[in-house]
């Protein structure tokens, strides 16, 4: 198990789905480091993250993720 997993830290599984292993459109591209910004933003300087909130919301039923 990870640690962050271990720790109870909420992470997000973001499948894109006309994407293969990597993300290489722009759009995309864009949303992907966003959301890993903000999810850096909200762990270690406290700001709110609208993604994991979303995620919080789906979470549940036991499915974790954000789909777009």
């Amino acid at each position: 198990m990870f640690s962050l997993q271990k720790k109870k830290v909420p992470n997000v599984y973001v499948w894109f789905l006309d994407e293969g292993h990597g993300v290489r459109q722009p759009v995309h591209c864009k949303l992907y480091y966003k959301m890993i910004l903000d999810w850096f933003d909200h762990f270690l300087k406290g700001i709110p993250s609208p993604y994991l909130e979303m995620v919080a919301k789906k979470g549940e039923n036991g499915e974790i993720g954000f789909f777009a």
